[in-house]
């Protein structure tokens, strides 16, 4: 409604002519002018708006934008779908991986076992020859020992049987003395 088509003084005197005191009717239709003038539109508000609200052309122009939105929106939605289906695949693989790895533990540590006990034989192995070397160098001195025993008793022996034997010369050489020859 526009303001200048509201007449104040007629509507004043047609709420006196209805009863009201001029006051009350004044006091009325400015309580209503300043109602209408606060929240009524002006034409010029309504072009304004007019002119800034969406034409139906807008409104199609923008259903279409969404519209390819829309259909951009579902094809990264498939296409995630896809690389979701990617990642289920790798998961899978990896989860294979990972029990190879689990069979290749499980040999490993059976091969540690069989060494751990391969080991255990070789300490053993040692701890044996570490006793046949005791007793090696053991014998070795004994024979040691024995041999210079044999060697101080030969030694005593033959120097006993070279002392015979001079004695036994000289005896000789004194019953059969030895004449120079000629």
């Amino acid at each position: 409604m526009n303001m200048s088509n509201f007449d104040s003084l007629k509507a004043a005197e047609s709420l006196q002519d209805a009863g009201f005191e001029v006051q009350q009717a004044q006091a009325v239709v400015g309580t209503l002018t300043q109602v209408l003038n606060e929240n009524l539109a002006t034409q010029d508000d309504v072009r304004e708006l007019s002119e800034k609200m969406a034409t139906q052309d807008d409104l199609r122009e923008l259903s279409s934008r969404l519209d390819v939105l829309e259909s951009k929106v579902a094809a990264l939605d498939s296409r995630f779908e896809a690389i979701d289906a990617w990642f289920k695949i790798i998961d899978a693989r990896f989860e294979a991986i990972d029990h190879k790895f689990e069979a290749i533990d499980h040999k490993f540590a059976a091969v540690n076992t069989r060494l751990d006990a391969i080991d255990l034989k070789f300490e053993a192995i040692n701890t044996s020859f570490k006793a046949i070397y005791t007793r090696l160098d053991m014998l070795d001195s004994k024979i040691d020992n024995l041999a210079n025993d044999l060697t101080q008793k030969l030694t005593i022996r033959l120097g006993g049987i070279l002392i015979a034997a001079i004695v036994l010369l000289e005896i000789l050489n004194r019953i059969f003395p030895v004449v120079p020859a000629p």
